[in-house]
This record gives structure tokens, sequence and C-alpha cells, in this order.
């Protein structure tokens, strides 16, 4: 138990202090390669928050990631492969999607290289520094005996089942919270916007199937209980999608920042039960 702590807590220590370096570096780099920064109207950036801040989204995202990396049945290469595809998609890819369709900061490309340099970094090193797995095995037998732990035509409606879940998780809980961030929509009508439903429902189909993907090495290769799946994959959905981004964001309204962290807790815990109901072995 002692080791395991101690582990953990040296998996966020040293994991903070690469992914600040990474974050650095990977600014640094989009900026040295002539890539637009993300800007607000008045010409400033939203891409250099205050180093308090910075430091706190950090840790909320290092923390978050821990118990994830340490629970996952998978020898050290694999599992930074495994957390880099996850971390690649949840805290990169969707979070540049996500910014593309609700507001008009661009620098999309910039965000993209400099969150690489962080997704890769911490990938590493968590894998590098997790706990050594009970009974380690391939990534790639332990996807093929999730897949046969239940019968064909089982599939077949599960994964249909488990792609329209987001969709409407995301579109349920966004209806909750609009009431309380409209205003705010209203106001920052100069780089913030609803897109139209269709929009919005495209957008989340396709970002599910995505999730499904960067989600499955987790459940096929956790080590754990089901519930401890749940907890650790809802856990690190949020913080990756967008708890650690909101932290950093000094520029969105505190009310905004809370509203949509708290929505996207509730979407990410959710989801993680849904997809681990669903494509979980048997």
């Amino acid at each position: 138990m002692k080791t395991t702590i101690r582990s953990c807590l040296l998996m966020i220590l040293v994991g903070l202090a690469v992914t600040l370096l990474a974050s650095v570096m990977g600014g640094m780099a989009a900026m040295g390669i002539g890539l637009e920064l993300p800007h607000l109207p008045d010409g400033s950036t939203p891409a250099a928050p205050p180093l308090l801040l910075a430091l706190l989204g950090a840790l909320v995202l290092v923390a978050g990631m821990v118990p994830l990396a340490a629970g996952l049945a998978l020898d050290k290469t694999q599992k930074a492969v495994a957390l880099f595809l996850f971390l690649a998609w949840c805290y990169v890819g969707n979070t540049v999607m996500e910014a593309h369709l609700f507001s008009t900061l661009g620098g999309e490309v910039f965000t993209t290289v400099s969150q690489l340099f962080t997704a890769t970094a911490l990938a590493i090193t968590l894998a590098a520094l997790a706990p050594a797995a009970k009974s380690a095995s391939p990534l790639g037998g332990q996807l093929k005996s999730l897949f046969a732990s239940r019968a064909g035509g089982s599939w077949s409606w599960r994964l249909p089942v488990a792609l329209l879940a987001f969709p409407v998780i995301y579109t349920f809980f966004g209806m909750i919270i609009s009431p309380l961030v409209s205003d705010i929509y209203n106001q920052l009508g100069g780089y913030l916007h609803t897109p139209d439903m269709y929009i919005i429902q495209l957008g989340a189909l396709s970002r599910s199937a995505v999730f499904m993907l960067v989600c499955l090495p987790t459940i096929a290769c956790w080590q754990g209980s089901r519930r401890g799946l749940v907890l650790a994959l809802g856990l690190g959905l949020w913080v990756a999608v967008g708890a650690s981004a909101l932290i950093a964001a000094d520029f969105l309204p505190e009310r905004m920042r809370l509203v949509h962290g708290l929505e996207i807790g509730a979407d990410s815990f959710v989801h993680a039960w849904v997809l681990v109901k669903l494509l979980g072995k048997k």
C-alpha cells in the first residue's frame, strides 16, 4: 500500500514538472515555426494563462490521469502508447474541435502542436513511473480477448448504442446548463457562439467514435474492478477533456468555467459508465 502511494505521489510530482516543461517547449516550438496563436477580439492571446492557474490546471491533469495509468495491465511501452492515444484525442483533438465549434479564437494548429508536446511527454512519464502491472500482456491480445468475451451478435448492437450514447449524454447535460450560461455566450459574442443544433450533434457523433477507439485499450487492459474502471476512466475523461483547460482559461468568466466544468464532469462519468457497461468484458 505504501509503495503504491509513493509511486502515485512520484507520478504526480514528476508528471507535473514534465507537463509544465513540455507545455513551454510546445508553445515555443509552435511559435518557432510561425503558427498563429489563438486570439481574443482585443488582440490579446488566451494561450498564456497566469502561472498559478497554469500550475493548477497541469496538476489537475496529471493527478487525474494517474489512476488510469496505474491500472493498465500493460508493459511500459504499450502503456505509453495507450495513454498517448487517450491524451492525444481527449486533451488535444477534442479540445481543438470543441473550441473550433464554439468560438472564433482560431489558432487550432498552434494549440494542436503545442499540446501534443504535453500529451506525449505526460504519457511517457506516467507509463515509465507507474507501478508494474501484476500480469502484463500485449495490447493486441487483450483487445482480441475483449471482443471474444461476447458473441458477435452482441457486439452488433453494443457498438452502435455506445456510439450513440455520447451525443445523448452531451445534449442532455448541455440542455441542463444552457440557461446558466446562455447570457454569457450573448455577452461574449465577439469570440463565443453556439452553432446550429445539427452541427453540434454531428460533432458529438464523430467525437463519440474517437472516444470509443481511445477508451477501448483502457477497457480491455484494466486490471481492477469494474467500479474502479468507471471511476478512473471518468476521472481521466473529465480532466483531459475540459477540467484542466477550464482552470487555466482565465479569459472566460468564472461562472462559465465552473458550470461547464461540472457539466463535463457529469458527461465524463456517465459516459465512462456506459462504455464500461456496454463494452467491458462479460
